[in-house]
This record gives C-alpha cells, structure tokens and sequence, in this order.
C-alpha cells in the first residue's frame, strides 16, 4: 500500500470560514481494507469493496454517502479509504472504472450513519490527496427510483411487482398511477423502488441486458432512472455547491474551475 500525508488547501481569500478539523477514526474500530468482505470486486463498471461481512444490521440509511470527484485517474481503494475513513465508519466504497482499467476520475463512498458522511463533506472537502491534487466531496443524491414505461394499460400494482421481482432483487415498492378516463386501467407506466441506489442500478442494467422483456405480458417494457422526488430534490439542492461536468478534461483541478 503507497502511503502519503493528506494536507489540506489553503483557504481561499473569498472563504474566511475556518476549516472542521479531521477527526481520527473511532476508537476500537478495524480498518475497513482489513475487514472481510472488504476485497475489490468488478461489476458493472465499477470497483466495489464492502460491504464487510461482519457488518451487523441493515445498510445505512439514505444520505449516508458522499461524492468524491477530482481523483487521480490512477488511484485506488488502497488511497482512497484510509482518508475517508478519517470522517467515519465506512460501508461500502465505489470507484467508477472506464474499460481501459483506469478510474473515471470520480467515486461514491457510503458511510454507517448520515453524520460521518456530513463530516467528510465539511472536513475532506478540498484535501489535497496528492501533490496539487484537491478532491471534491459533497453529499450523494441516490436514486432508488426506476420508471418503468410501456406496460400494459390493464396491469395492477401487484401484476407489476411480481414482474419485476421476477428479474431484480432489493424491490421495496411499486406505484402505478391510474388512468383519470378510465379507472380500471394505468397510464401505461409504473415508479419501482428499491432498498439502495446500488440494488437499483444493478436492476437497471439487468432489465437493459434484457432489452425490457418481462415476459410475454410485458415483452417491451423501457427503463430508465425516475426523476427525484420533490422532497428528495429539495434536501439535495440545500447541499449542492457545484456543477458535474462530464465534458471537462479529467487533469483539470478544482481551481481551475471556480
């Protein structure tokens, strides 16, 4: 494992507000690399590692995970946790992965609880991770949500829900809104949502494999990631600071941005 010292940018003249000092991982708690269950893994164009599998209890609940952009297109799980870690317990770690091998120069961190993942965006924020390098982290908008189109007018909720049970895991609940004109049938869509960001792309990307056939009922269902929920995008515009270019060369830093 490389090793380094993290240092933190100098604040800016336009940002005299002091900088949360980083806090040292809690007490008694094992180094995520060294937990079972830790090991990366490829899947889906990203390199997970975690959940480990001593970890006790349902996964943490919604706004436990950051973004972390401007990384290396070089770095790894081994530089990337060791600093995260310094805001908290962490989950689970995805770091998005192109096909050359190399990151895309992004990745999402979960944490055991929403407060570790509000200390790493106040105190990892702007930490030079390398030389020159300053990374970005800021909480995580995590859909749960697919929209589901093209389904037979007359399908019920429960129709819809043994469909897509039949095909993805982590299913919490269907919602299929009824046609005004005609009650007994649907608008030809339905909102499916699951237990994690995570199980939801993994069911997006297995009903894309499948070209959306369900099954002969439902032979060209579309998918695609349902728009946020009103009070979901009302709590993300409160943290939001910055935009997420995907046009911009991945050796540009922070500042040459602001």
């Amino acid at each position: 494992m490389r090793t380094f010292t993290p240092r933190r940018c100098a604040p800016s003249a336009s940002k005299s507000a002091s900088r949360p000092e980083m806090m040292e991982r809690p007490q008694g708690s094992k180094p995520f690399l060294k937990r079972e269950g830790s090991e990366a893994r490829q899947q889906f164009g990203q390199r997970i590692c975690g959940p480990p599998s001593d970890w006790a209890g349902p996964a943490p609940p919604r706004g436990s995970e950051v973004f972390i952009g401007n990384l290396p297109r070089d770095l790894y799980e081994d530089e990337l946790i060791p600093v995260m870690e310094a805001a908290g317990v962490v989950y689970l770690a995805r770091i998005m992965m192109d096909f050359t091998g190399a990151t895309r120069g992004y990745a999402f961190v979960t944490y055991a609880d929403p407060e570790a993942a509000h200390r790493a965006t106040t105190s990892l924020n702007r930490l030079e991770i390398r030389p020159g390098r300053f990374i970005g982290v800021y909480h995580s908008f995590d859909n749960r949500r697919l929209f589901l189109g093209n389904i037979p007018k007359t399908s019920t909720r429960d129709e819809v829900m043994r469909q897509v049970k039949m095909h993805t895991e982590g299913v919490l609940d269907v919602t299929v809104h009824g046609n005004h004109k005609d009650p007994k049938k649907n608008r030809g869509y339905a909102f499916v949502r699951y237990e994690t960001h995570r199980a939801a792309t993994i069911a997006r990307r297995k009903l894309l494999e499948i070209n959306g056939h369900l099954s002969k009922a439902y032979p060209r269902v579309t998918v695609d990631w349902a728009e946020p929920e009103v009070e979901d995008m009302k709590a993300a515009l409160h943290d939001i600071k910055t935009l997420y270019p995907t046009l911009i060369d991945h050796n540009a830093t922070l500042d040459c941005l602001e």
